[in-house]
């Protein structure tokens, strides 16, 4: 076995390694993507909500003063 080659066995368990590595950090990347945007909308949502509610209870304060 010459020794400027690595075995067989480390070349595919850095190749293993790599592919793991690049799916992990794919995988990451597109979670906190999701969570990101999920987090925006729901926050978007529950102010939206809120301020109906602000205006609807309001409007007899309002008219009344």
């Amino acid at each position: 076995m010459p020794s400027g080659h690595p075995p067989i066995r480390r070349k595919l368990m850095t190749m293993i390694l790599l592919t793991s590595g690049a799916v992990l950090l794919l995988t990451s990347a597109s979670f906190v993507a999701h969570e990101f945007l999920t987090f925006r909308y729901t926050t978007v949502r529950s102010l939206s909500t809120l301020g109906q509610v602000i205006a609807t209870n309001s409007t007899a304060a309002l008219a009344f003063r």
